[in-house]
């Protein structure tokens, strides 16, 4: 229950401190980047109290993936679990903190997930410490200890962030009745998303400040549904392998001869996941110094399935062109008609059991060196398809 004072017991007697509204939402900011642990840890997470790690105060975000930032959050924090945590700052006095404040956070994390470059956050936690005068490995290696290194961390990060495993906070020195109400509903319904209000009640007076947390939103419910699941293992070729045996046998061939054909490519990497249960592969195509997640393969239930990865690609010269990413996909309609081309900014799904099929298994490869090529030496979108020109 919220009080309008507390009193603090010092040598010279007892010191009442009386509620009052932060001196302008700047200052509000200023101390949860000079004080992260003000956001309880302990509150938010009892079972494994949060750690935060500043990426970034004011961090831009863009809605197309072709266009500048619109807006920015005020700071973005990641824990050690590699969460990325989106904070927006209220005073109770601002009438926004009631209900455009919730709209605000969901708009921010939905266009942050869906448009974010893979190498957002880690650059801008490295350009966040470098301006603070830190070297910005010895501060990650200080926040990690030695868990693990710095680029599983990144990797962990961008795979939670790409699932939508992110966490909103709304902090306001005063967290209406109406605001709690939303905040309740809204966690008790996302996953793996997580939407918290932190209140940070301001007590001042004998030029003495004090700061009381308290975390709103976490219900029984939210958090039965909010359980972790298993945590994953590193797959790699042979547990991949072997998974698909048990799963689809009939499909080995294809993995194998596609494994096989992507191992030696010079400009491709494959880089396996970490999941629980589903082994998963990312095929990233070389891009000169930086890496695009072109194409992403998991072992399905029913079999081999993947995503082509239009939400990256686009980020990159020449398939930032629309007409560029349709010429992608008209390519991967060969490979499966049944791709959902509606909307070529997002990640559709691509069954690949067609590839057992006479031809198709070239068209594959022929594709994803046709990506290779563009991405490193892009063309003028104007020129024509040269495809069945060097098809065999």
């Amino acid at each position: 229950m919220n009080s309008n004072s507390i009193y603090v017991v010092s040598p010279t007697g007892l010191q009442r401190l009386t509620q009052a509204p932060f001196a302008s939402e700047d200052d509000f900011q200023a101390l949860l980047e000079r004080y992260p642990d003000l956001l309880p840890g302990d509150q938010i997470s009892p079972d494994k109290p949060c750690k935060w790690l500043l990426v970034a105060r004011e961090a831009g975000i863009a809605d197309s993936g072709e266009g500048g930032d619109r807006w920015s959050v005020d700071h973005l924090f990641v824990d050690q679990e590699g969460i990325p945590t989106f904070v927006e700052v209220k005073r109770g006095t601002d009438t926004r903190v009631r209900r455009e404040v919730v709209g605000q956070i969901l708009e921010y994390a939905a266009n942050a997930t869906a448009y974010w470059p893979e190498a957002t956050l880690s650059d801008a936690f490295a350009e966040t410490a470098s301006a603070g005068g830190d070297d910005p490995d010895r501060v990650l290696a200080e926040f990690l200890g030695e868990k693990e290194s710095a680029e599983a961390f990144w990797d962990r990060v961008w795979t939670n962030l790409r699932a939508g495993k992110v966490r909103l906070l709304i902090v306001a020195d005063r967290v209406p009745d109406n605001l709690q109400v939303i905040v309740e509903f809204l966690n008790n319904q996302m996953s793996p998303a997580e939407v918290l209000a932190v209140e940070l009640q301001h007590f001042s007076g004998n030029e003495i400040r004090t700061l009381v947390p308290r975390v709103v939103g976490r219900t029984a419910q939210a958090e039965a549904k909010k359980k972790p699941r298993p945590r994953g293992r590193a797959w790699d070729r042979e547990s991949l392998l072997e998974v698909l045996t048990k799963r689809r046998p009939d499909q080995v061939s294809i993995a194998t001869e596609v494994l096989d054909w992507a191992e030696v490519h010079p400009r491709i990497t494959l880089r396996f996941g970490r999941g629980a249960t589903t082994p998963t592969i990312s095929f990233d195509v070389h891009a000169g110094e930086a890496r695009c997640a072109a194409l992403y393969v998991a072992v399905a239930d029913d079999g081999l399935a993947g995503n082509i990865q239009f939400g990256l690609l686009k980020t990159f010269p020449p398939f930032q062109s629309v007409e560029e990413r349709r010429a992608v996909a008209e390519r991967f309609l060969e490979i499966y008609p049944g791709l959902d081309t509606s909307n070529l900014d997002r990640y559709p799904i691509l069954r690949l059991e067609g590839l057992a099929e006479p031809g198709v298994m070239a068209i594959l490869k022929e594709t994803m060196e046709w990506i290779a090529e563009k991405l490193n030496d892009p063309v003028d979108p104007t020129e024509p398809d040269s495809r069945e020109q060097t098809r065999p």
